[in-house]
């Protein structure tokens, strides 16, 4: 008979799912700005990549991939370290969409 009855909110992962998750994992640790936690203010500004035109910040941003890390502006006009989690674009109007997590919670 099987040992315990798991629950119905607890995650049960394939050995693919952990493969995945571990090797995701990986990509974030080389890609990660060292000494930076997600969420975290940015502590000067020499920690970040400002290009100087519109274009050129416009071609960086571009050229962001799934789980690359950045200091995206928030609402306060303060910077925090973040990692992309998902890029679309929206069919109707054609624009792209980026979602950033600045928590460990995927917030």
């Amino acid at each position: 008979s099987f040992p315990f009855t798991p629950s119905p909110l607890s995650p049960i992962y394939t050995e693919n799912e952990k493969k995945q998750a571990q090797e995701e994992e990986e990509i974030q640790q080389e890609r990660s700005c060292k000494g930076y936690s997600l969420g975290e203010t940015v502590r000067h500004s020499s920690h970040m990549i400002a290009e100087p035109t519109y274009q050129q910040a416009i071609q960086a941003i571009g050229s962001l991939n799934k789980y690359e890390f950045a200091f995206v502006r928030r609402s306060d006009r303060s910077y925090s370290y973040a990692i992309l989690s998902h890029r679309s674009i929206e069919p109707e109007s054609m624009e792209e969409c980026m979602v950033f997590v600045i928590n460990k919670k995927g917030f």
